[in-house]
């Protein structure tokens, strides 16, 4: 087993029992010699090239097992990996790309000119001999050069346009040597890993595909969309690594889970007391949360089993607080040596960085998160976070989810916010009119709230907006107001 140090995930393919089974899908078990099969089917098609640097293969596949091979296939032959949703296939313009693999059905004439590659057309095995085969394709692995071994991925960011954040092989490993480290995992066989994550967003590609991969823990191919899919995996017998988000949590229901779960881990933001509290109820397990982005990678968790305020750092990795000159508040900065992304220099030539998320240090590499500064807002001159406002609601007793944003109307700045009401609430909501309720619901959030900026407007939905990787979308929110007011 796998005991903390750095691991070559390339020798780790190229020397791998072929027998091992590292996914599966239903009743079908897919071993390492099928992974490696698979490589070799995908490489043959395409031609090697010389300068990878301009040439790129889009990948957009939902199945573990091909996205991995499609990745390998690609350096192979040189090219730089595109992990993307099948959307984002369609339109991606950063630089020509000649192939197209995907699970979807997406033709040439929605791929652009390129070559379209449909994972279900490249067959498992071939005329030759296969334990020939597979020695061919070790033999090529283990020469591959790991700091040319590139993956790119598409990220908004805090812009809302797309960019593109290219991350080598050696990046990726320090990344899964700090999880490993973290969670360390026993009794391997007797675990599976299971995500509600996309494997082409940078979360997914490091739980789904190469974390079982350093492990050697089993994973699940398919990602689960929905809760009823993961007590379904209860017929194999296994206890589940269950990688989701916050998102997928905020739309559990109350029914206890029916597989045994080892640990649940989220990222993407950090869990609200109560939606942690939910997910702790019916996983019965303990909850790792996981700070970072694609640009940084991960920076920061907290594990815990009852819930707790603290983040930290990971191993090797550098917390470092940036005051803001204008209110004296700590903004997260960030350093390590699988991040190469850098964005802002200190005072004393140190390269960081820096990102929007405003914290308190109560320690070294340790720190209390507050929201993000880009979500803060002045509101009749007073500073107000619109995460610290959402918090509070969500934990109001008559409401199960919220977004709040800021507006303006008339000169005049105020909250709002998008509700997702309780069983209780909903009872209470049909026994009044509209304004007793929206009255009833302003007084209990009076006191908790600063009163410049209790809500002055409510939406009530059935869910909130979420994008692609189950992130609240703001955009989205902010255009339901739009018939009444403007964003701050």
């Amino acid at each position: 087993m796998q005991t903390g140090s750095k691991r070559d995930l390339l020798k780790c393919l190229a020397v791998i029992n072929e027998g091992r089974v590292l996914f599966r899908d239903g009743e079908k078990e897919y071993t390492a010699g099928d992974l490696l099969m698979r490589i070799a089917g995908f490489s043959r098609l395409f031609p090697k090239v010389a300068e990878a640097e301009n040439r790129q293969i889009l990948i957009t596949v939902g199945h573990s097992f091909h996205m991995l091979a499609a990745i390998v296939a690609s350096w192979l032959r040189g090219y730089n990996a595109v992990t993307l949703s099948d959307v984002a296939a369609k339109t991606y313009g950063f630089s020509p790309a000649d192939y197209l693999i995907t699970d979807h059905s997406l033709d040439s004439c929605t791929a652009g000119n390129r070559t379209v590659i449909n994972t279900g057309d490249i067959p498992l095995a071939y005329e030759q001999d296969s334990a020939s085969e597979i020695e061919k394709v070790r033999s090529e692995i283990s020469s591959l050069d790991p700091s040319g071994c590139r993956i790119t991925e598409l990220t908004s960011g805090s812009t809302g346009e797309p960019k593109r954040i290219v991350r080598t092989l050696p990046y990726l490993e320090q990344e899964v040597t700090a999880i490993y480290d973290v969670i360390k995992p026993e009794n391997r066989d007797d675990l599976l890993v299971a995500g509600t994550v996309p494997c082409y967003h940078s979360y997914g590609l490091l739980f789904r595909l190469l974390f079982p991969l350093y492990s050697g823990i089993t994973a699940w191919a398919q990602m689960l969309t929905y809760q009823e899919e993961i007590n379904s995996l209860s017929n194999q017998k296994k206890k589940l690594i269950l990688v989701t988000s916050p998102g997928f949590l905020k739309r559990t229901d109350n029914q206890e889970c029916q597989c045994r779960i080892r640990l649940a881990l989220s990222a993407g933001g950090a869990l609200s007391s109560g939606v942690l509290a939910h997910t702790l109820n019916i996983f019965r397990s303990p909850m790792l949360e996981i700070l970072g982005s694609t640009e940084t990678g991960v920076m920061a968790y907290r594990f815990t089993e009852t819930g707790n305020e603290y983040w930290n750092g990971f191993p090797d990795s550098e917390i470092v607080p940036v005051k803001e000159p204008e209110n004296g508040e700590s903004i997260l900065g960030f350093r390590s040596r699988h991040c190469d992304i850098f964005n802002a220099t200190l005072d004393d030539g140190t390269e960081i960085f820096r990102t929007e998320d405003v914290v308190e240090m109560t320690g070294p590499n340790r720190f209390i998160l507050h929201g993000r500064k880009s979500r803060t807002v002045k509101i009749e001159d007073n500073r107000i976070s619109l995460d610290a406002v959402e918090k509070i609601i969500q934990e109001c007793q008559l409401i199960k989810d919220a977004a709040a944003v800021a507006l303006k109307s008339c000169n005049r700045e105020y909250t709002a916010a998008m509700v997702v009401l309780s069983p209780e609430g909903s009872v209470i909501r049909k026994s009044m009119t509209p304004g007793r309720f929206f009255m009833h619901l302003r007084s209990l959030l009076t006191g908790s709230i600063p009163a410049v900026a209790v809500p002055r407007s409510f939406i009530f939905v059935e869910k909130i907006p979420l994008t692609p990787t189950g992130k609240t979308d703001y955009v989205t929110i902010l255009q339901e107001f739009k018939h009444e007011i403007s964003a701050v």
